[in-house]
């Protein structure tokens, strides 16, 4: 009975995990921005990823970090990826960034 009992509880535990949305793990610059990022978490890159991330079903995991340390630890896989950054070549190493006939697309630069 307890060995029944203790598989229910590992099958509704792995239920649960399993209704859960994938989390992105993302961080911006620590600085406040206006109006991008505010500290109240409420600047328009912080409400448009959540916007996008609410659209594909995904949960945004943001943090605040000084912008070195930020690309270091997204270089590292430690962090998804971040945002609130403009395009450099020595960046393509860090992501993907929006590209027509190899050049930055200017529409999709905010």
């Amino acid at each position: 009975m307890i060995r029944a009992l203790s598989g229910l509880c590992v099958c509704l535990w792995l239920c649960q995990a399993a209704a859960q949305p994938p989390a992105v793990r993302l961080c911006h610059e620590d600085a406040p921005s206006y109006p991008w990022l505010l500290e109240n978490g409420r600047g328009l890159s912080q409400i448009m990823m959540s916007m996008a991330a609410e659209r594909v079903g995904v949960e945004i995991r943001s943090q605040a970090l000084p912008w070195v340390r930020c690309m270091a630890e997204v270089k590292a896989g430690r962090l998804d990826g971040l945002y609130k950054v403009s395009y450099a070549p020595e960046r393509m190493a860090l992501g993907e960034f929006p590209m027509k006939r190899g050049q930055p697309t200017p529409r999709c630069a905010c």
